[in-house]
């Protein structure tokens, strides 16, 4: 059992370490976002494989890769699965250069900027625990009432400016919901999808498609693929999971195939 923010980080770490052949996370998002960190950051030569039992709000890593959800069921996928490499995101706050390993923190499906980021430091916890998903719907709401942010992104020598920017290693966003048409977590690539501007409309018909089981992506030039994407805005935040992170300027790229999985022994992925 983890015993405090971080701690999932420090295990994982000594998992590896101690050259065991797989960790098996039990939690949500934020908890497989401590222990994929803590498995990068002990720089063994071969990492162990990472397996799952999907224990959270949106699970949104389990969805992607078609976990099982009842432990019993969970747990004979990962004795019977088969391991598959998939791609990172990793992250780099500031100005500084990338050979700065310490300062790296990797992300296994989604980050983001902007409104996205500033939303979630308005989620009551206490409800999050009542309602589950709508609380960060609330917190959404809320947020339109407050200045928004403003960042700019830039990627091979292009720049678009926006109010929220998302970045995805996989098709889901807050649950089965697809926001990243075209991601793949194998094909060395970075999903960008962006909103020029989050207004009551907007919004409002982000949370009827999020609904009725439509692309969250409003139009399809709202979304770019590429292995590189640097944020800059000024009092703007980013979040690495659904969890605030830190301020901008940050930078993303892809860490192509550097984790192994440990997924469901079906013919097709999905």
């Amino acid at each position: 059992m983890t015993e405090r923010p971080g701690h999932a980080m420090e295990l994982a770490a000594q998992a590896a370490l101690n050259e065991v052949d797989c960790v098996v996370a039990v939690g949500g998002d934020g908890t497989i976002y401590e222990v994929v960190n803590g498995l990068m950051k002990s720089k063994v030569e071969k990492l162990p494989s990472l397996a799952v039992i999907p224990s959270g709000t949106a699970n949104v890593f389990a969805l992607e890769h078609r976990l099982p959800w009842a432990v019993s069921e969970a747990w004979n996928a990962i004795e019977g699965g088969k391991t598959r490499l998939i791609d990172l995101i990793e992250v780099k706050e500031g100005a500084g250069a990338w050979e700065d390993q310490e300062n790296i923190r990797y992300v296994a499906q989604l980050a983001g900027a902007g409104f996205d980021a500033a939303s979630l430091k308005l989620v009551s916890w206490g409800l999050k625990k009542k309602v589950g998903k709508l609380a960060y719907w609330i917190a959404g709401f809320r947020a339109l009432i407050g200045k928004h942010p403003r960042l700019i992104c830039e990627w091979e020598e292009k720049k678009i400016a926006c109010e929220c920017a998302l970045v995805g290693n996989g098709r889901f966003y807050g649950g089965e919901h697809i926001l990243f048409p075209n991601a793949n977590t194998e094909d060395g690539l970075l999903d960008v999808t962006f909103f020029p501007k989050l207004n009551f409309s907007a919004l409002f018909r982000i949370f009827l498609r999020f609904c009725t089981g439509g692309n969250l992506c409003l139009k399809d030039s709202y979304t770019f693929q590429t292995r590189h994407v640097s944020m800059q805005g000024e009092n703007c935040s980013f979040q690495l999971e659904g969890e605030w992170a830190g301020n901008l300027p940050v930078s993303f790229r892809i860490a192509s195939k550097r984790l192994p999985i440990i997924v469901p022994n079906s013919p097709d992925k999905g």
